[in-house]
């Protein structure tokens, strides 16, 4: 779980204004190749999943179709999910105490750089590679067995393989109640011509990071790039009222799984073009590449340790 706020609802200083004339430059660059012309063809989908929680598996199927459909050309709104406009707010509310109301002195307490995990407080200069700094602050966490209402299952593993919770987080007295109490990977298998259980013993204990995301943000900004090569605004909703916070919820398999390609993607014709990988030790690779630019995956001995546990 990501959450996040606009560096610039503070009052900016000059430290902050040459970080954003560098990220605003930084990703002019990026994008220079890129058109902004209308494409009128183009729309982001918007998928009703109200069916996804019936007792017919063709219900659940006809969901999993428009999730592919829309999977091909862009990402997608979802409608009719459930959750109450309440736990949206909530959870956004939550944010702003945190990044307004808590002292700096506090969230330094609670850096990331204290976190092998890669877990808690950033600001936007930590994690760049390119002279790309941010103009953002964000709180980073993770599932915590402590806080599943089942219980789990003893099994949760950790990107570093280990049992233990690796969350940092504010003080009662500072933040009360901020520490409060996962979807389903059902529709993704079904869309995949795959059984609807397919990933269930990837998920007992669902992480964090990759596989798919769920944004909730009222905040302008993002745009859909589709597949002609043109940048789509995304339309708020008029009912949104928040300033500049975004809440995203990442969702991965489990960290001790090993990945492949999937069966239905791989043929004589096209064979998988991609090695097989333990879930946490990659993410744990790319944590290190925002760091230091480089991941550890490149050492000799760490590519040794995969050969000889057969993950290459």
């Amino acid at each position: 779980m990501l959450l996040s706020i606009p560096r610039s609802e503070r009052s900016p200083d000059c430290a902050y204004l040459r970080s954003e004339a560098s990220s605003v430059a930084y990703l002019s660059s990026r994008l220079a190749s890129k058109t902004t012309s209308p494409d009128d063809s183009f729309e982001i989908p918007v998928v009703d999943i109200s069916r996804s929680f019936s007792s017919s598996l063709a219900d659940r199927q006809s969901v999993a179709d428009k999730i592919r459909a829309a999977c091909t050309t862009s990402s997608f709104h979802i409608a009719n999910h459930g959750v109450p406009e309440s736990a949206c707010s909530g959870v956004l509310k939550e944010a702003e105490l945190f990044f307004n109301e808590l002292p700096e002195k506090k969230k330094e307490a609670m850096h990331l750089r204290n976190s092998k995990l890669g877990y808690g407080w950033e600001l936007g200069n930590y994690t760049n590679l390119a002279g790309d700094a941010e103009t953002k602050e964000v709180f980073n966490f993770a599932y915590e067995v402590r806080l599943d209402k089942t219980g789990g299952n003893g099994k949760y593993r950790d990107l570093d393989g280990t049992n233990y919770d690796g969350n940092m987080w504010p003080e009662e007295e500072d933040l009360s109640g901020f520490v409060k109490r996962p979807p389903s990977f059902h529709l993704f298998a079904l869309s995949l011509s795959l059984p609807e259980t397919h990933f269930d013993h990837m998920t007992t204990h669902p992480g964090d990071y990759e596989c798919f995301t769920l944004l909730s943000s009222s905040t302008p900004g993002l745009e859909i790039l589709s597949p002609s090569g043109h940048w789509h605004k995304r339309d708020l909703s008029p009912a949104a009222s928040w300033r500049g916070n975004v809440c995203l919820f990442f969702f991965s398999v489990n960290y001790d799984m090993a990945i492949e390609t999937s069966p239905v993607c791989v043929s004589e014709e096209y064979p998988s073009r991609y090695p097989l990988v333990k879930t946490g030790e990659y993410i744990l690779e790319r944590l290190n590449t925002t760091k230091d630019g480089k991941g550890y995956f490149g050492n000799e001995a760490v590519i040794e340790r995969r050969s000889a546990m057969g993950w290459f």
